[in-house]
C-alpha cells in the first residue's frame, strides 16, 4: 500500500475546478442587481454541492466587491462546508473575516487555504494580515518575508515585508526592502507609499539621546510633550525592549499620540489596534480604538471596538463613542439609547452632541438647541458644534447661558 506524506493528503482533497457559465465574475456585473439576483437563483437550483460552493464564492466575490462583508461570509461559510477542498473560496473567506476584524477566524480560513494550495499567494497577505492584528509580529514577518523572497521584483511583496521588519526592529532590513521597491513601483501612489515608510522609518529611529527610554515614553502633559525630537523613537525603543504585553500596548498608545501631533492618522490608527490586539482584556485599548476609526468615518469597525470595551465593562466613553458611531450608522433608537445612559453616568460633550443631532433630525430645534448648547458649556469648541449652533441662530454662544 502507498503512503502518502501528511501533507499530500491536503494535496489530494483539492477540487477540480467546477465548469460553469453562471455567476461570472467582472467588474463590470458584479455591482448589477439583475447580475446578484440571476445568481441567486442559480445558487438555488444548484444540486451538485461542489457547483453550489463555486456559485456561492463567485456570489461572495461579488458581495466583496462593493464591501459587502456579512453577505460574502455567509456564502463563503456554506460554500466550503459544501466543498472543503475549495481553496478559493477559503482564501477569500480569509480576506472576508479580515474586512470584518475577526483575525482568527481569517488565520484559520488562510491556513485551510494554504493546506489545500501552498504556493496561494494571497493566502499569505490575508494570513500575516491576520497574525499581525492579533499582535504576532513574528509570525506576520514570515509570511510577508515568503512574499518577498517568491516575488523579489515586487514592489508591493518588498514593501510589506519593510512594514512588517519596522514592528520587530528590523531597520536595516526595511530601509533594504524600500531601496529594492522604489525600481519597481509602478505608479505614483506606491512611489508616495514608499516615500511615507522612509518618513517613518526615520523617525522610528531617532531617539532623544535619553539613556531609559521609559523615562521619555510617558503619557503626555500637553501636546508638546509628543512634538518632541525623539519622543517617537523612544516609545518605539520601550516598545521594542519590553516583553510585557499589557506595558508594549501602552508604549504604543503613547506613541499614537505623537502620530495624531504630527498629523498621521493612519500610524496612530495602527499603534491602537496593535495595543487592542496585545493586551484585549482592557477595554481602553478597544474604546481608543474605536475613537480613531470614528475619525476615520469607519463608523461599522469603531462599533465593533465599542461593542468589545462594553462587553468587558461600561463605560460612559464606550457608550458615547458608540452612541457616534449608532448614529452615522443609521441606528437612532441605539444611538439615544447609548447616548442617554452615557450621559446618565458622567455628563459629557460627545453624548449631548449625539442626543442634539437626533433632537435635530426629527425637526425638533429647540431641543437640539439646548443639548448643543449644554455640550458648549461643557467645554466643547468643536468646529462641527459650532457650525451646528449657527444652524440653529447662534452665531455667538459665548453670549447664551447654559441651558437649565
Amino acid at each position: 500500500m502507498l503512503e502518502l506524506p501528511f501533507w499530500a493528503m491536503f494535496m489530494l482533497a483539492v477540487s477540480t475546478p467546477i465548469e460553469t457559465t453562471a455567476c461570472p465574475i467582472g467588474a463590470s456585473v458584479t455591482h448589477d442587481q439583475a447580475w446578484h439576483s440571476a445568481c441567486d437563483a442559480a445558487i438555488a437550483a444548484a444540486t451538485d454541492p461542489r457547483l453550489k460552493a463555486e456559485l456561492l464564492y463567485r456570489s461572495a466575490y461579488a458581495h466583496n466587491e462593493h464591501e459587502g462583508y456579512f453577505d460574502a461570509e455567509r456564502a463563503l461559510q456554506e460554500a466550503t462546508r459544501l466543498d472543503p477542498g475549495h481553496a478559493p473560496a477559503w482564501g477569500e473567506l480569509s480576506y472576508t473575516e479580515n474586512a470584518l476584524g475577526n483575525y482568527a477566524p481569517a488565520e484559520q480560513a488562510a491556513d485551510r487555504a494554504l493546506a489545500l494550495a501552498p504556493d496561494r499567494v494571497q493566502a499569505y497577505v490575508e494570513r500575516g494580515m491576520a497574525r499581525h492584528y492579533q499582535g504576532n509580529l513574528e509570525g506576520a514577518y514570515a509570511d510577508r518575508d515568503w512574499l518577498a523572497r517568491r516575488q523579489p521584483d515586487d514592489a508591493d511583496a518588498r514593501i510589506g515585508r519593510a512594514i512588517d521588519a519596522l514592528w520587530l526592529g528590523r531597520f536595516d532590513q526595511a530601509a533594504a526592502d524600500l531601496d529594492a521597491a522604489a525600481p519597481h513601483a509602478r505608479d505614483d501612489a506606491q512611489r508616495q507609499r514608499i516615500e511615507r515608510w522612509r518618513r517613518l522609518l526615520g523617525l522610528l529611529r531617532t531617539r532623544s539621546g535619553a539613556v531609559d527610554p521609559t523615562s521619555i515614553c510617558v503619557w503626555p502633559d500637553n501636546a508638546d510633550d509628543v512634538r518632541r525630537p525623539g519622543f517617537i523613537g523612544d516609545c518605539t525603543a520601550a516598545f521594542l525592549a519590553e516583553t510585557r504585553p499589557a506595558r508594549r500596548a501602552d508604549f504604543l498608545t503613547f506613541r499614537s499620540l505623537a502620530w495624531l501631533a504630527a498629523e498621521d492618522s493612519e500610524a496612530a490608527t495602527g499603534d491602537r489596534a496593535l495595543a487592542a490586539a496585545l493586551d484585549p482584556g482592557d477595554p481602553d485599548r478597544h474604546v481608543n480604538l474605536g475613537f480613531a476609526y470614528l475619525s476615520a468615518h469607519h463608523s461599522w469597525a469603531a462599533s465593533r471596538e465599542f461593542d468589545r470595551a462594553l462587553a468587558i465593562r461600561e463605560s460612559w466613553t464606550g457608550l458615547a463613542g458608540r452612541a457616534s458611531a449608532k448614529y452615522n450608522l443609521h441606528d437612532p433608537a441605539g444611538a439615544f439609547a447609548d447616548a442617554r445612559r452615557s450621559f446618565e453616568i458622567e455628563p459629557n460633550q460627545l453624548a449631548l452632541i449625539v442626543l442634539g443631532d437626533l433632537a435635530h433630525d426629527r425637526g425638533d430645534a429647540e431641543h437640539a438647541k439646548s443639548y448643543w448648547m449644554a455640550a458648549y458649556h461643557l467645554g466643547s469648541r468643536d468646529d462641527g458644534l459650532i457650525e451646528r449652533l449657527r444652524s440653529v441662530g447662534i452665531d455667538h454662544p459665548e453670549n447664551e447661558p447654559a441651558p437649565q
